[in-house]
């Protein structure tokens, strides 16, 4: 619901033409509903309901300028990380995962459940300077890159149980 208020706000404030994707099955279907309910009257926000198959997963990323998680708890987020690896900045609340991630740039951070943040961090996409997010966005890659994550984990599991 934050993130649709913060979009109508931003909608109304510039004079860019901005759209907004919620892709993926939502399991909550009294919550769907009240999605729809609030998306219903703006052809500029676009649902996508069902679950997105693998193949077509690239399509929504690669139409993105930017990725939104408007999670109000989590963790950390493996969309985050595959919007990087799209080349996708990502805005993400102050917590978890997101906190460690963006600390170092490929993207914007807002404060959780936080409406007027979460807008806040909207409007700077706008005018985020892509060369230099796009390099962020790059190390970050490199620093998350699979096999050197894995390799890190080896070694640390070796290390912690006294194998070497």
């Amino acid at each position: 619901e934050e993130l649709i208020e913060a979009f109508s706000v931003l909608q109304q404030e510039t004079d860019v033409n901005i759209k907004l994707v919620i892709s993926g099955k939502v399991s909550d279907r009294e919550f769907e509903e009240e999605l729809l309910s609030l998306i219903s009257k703006d052809n500029d926000i676009h649902y996508f309901r069902n679950k997105i198959p693998v193949d077509e997963v690239q399509y929504h990323f690669r139409s993105a300028d930017v990725c939104i998680c408007p999670y109000r708890a989590t963790l950390n987020s493996g969309v985050a990380h595959l919007a990087h690896t799209f080349g996708v900045p990502v805005i993400g609340p102050d917590i978890g995962g997101f906190k460690q991630l963006l600390k170092e740039g490929g993207g914007l951070l807002f404060k959780q459940n936080d409406t007027e943040s979460l807008l806040d961090s909207m409007r700077e996409s706008l005018s985020l300077d892509m060369e230099k997010t796009s390099n962020e966005i790059s190390n970050l890659n490199a620093k998350y890159y699979p096999s050197k994550i894995s390799n890190k984990f080896f070694d640390e599991l070796l290390t912690f149980f006294d194998w070497r």
